[in-house]
């Protein structure tokens, strides 16, 4: 049986700015599944007809290309189950296939590059160093994968304490 993904402005609930949340809605074998899109929008810009944004919305351009952006990945997964012969809900369509495994800080901190001799001696004996203060302190805590930028400025800063 196939699957219906759509987009709706969720009308039944109003958020405390007037606005109306757009939901993700995908329905298969006569069950739905709704997702929040994470934006809303003023009843006066959405087609409830046609469950389509007004091209008179503001920020259109941008709200549209999100929409897009996740049916295409919602299309796209229903698609790999299909020719992968798997069996699939709505629910399991919505699962994020995209989220990141969750890892203790030290493993994560043994996986970048710069733990890795690359040059100075000094900057092995660093690497080292914080390599068990982060496995000493940090060990135990999970985390979803953090900013790389973020992490890149941290070792950065940490380095130049000891210099």
């Amino acid at each position: 049986m196939s699957e219906t993904i759509k987009v709706l402005c969720y009308k039944s609930k109003t958020l405390s700015d007037g606005k109306h949340p757009l939901m993700l809605c995908v329905c298969k074998d006569k069950k739905r599944k709704y997702q929040s899109l994470g934006i809303s929008v003023s009843a006066a810009h959405w087609y409830f007809k046609k469950n389509q944004l007004k091209e008179d919305c503001p920020d259109y351009v941008r709200i549209q290309l999100i929409i897009d952006k996740e049916i295409g990945k919602i299309k796209r997964r229903a698609l790999d189950n299909k020719l992968e012969g798997k069996e699939f809900t709505a629910t399991t369509l919505l699962e994020s296939a995209d989220k990141q495994p969750i890892q203790t800080v030290a493993s994560y901190y043994e996986t970048l590059s710069w733990t890795k001799a690359e040059g100075d001696i000094g900057d092995l004996r660093c690497a080292k160093f914080l390599n068990i203060i982060v496995a000493t302190f940090f060990d135990k805590k999970s985390f979803y994968m953090p900013c790389s930028n973020f992490v890149a400025t941290h070792v950065r800063c940490l380095l130049n304490i000891g210099n």
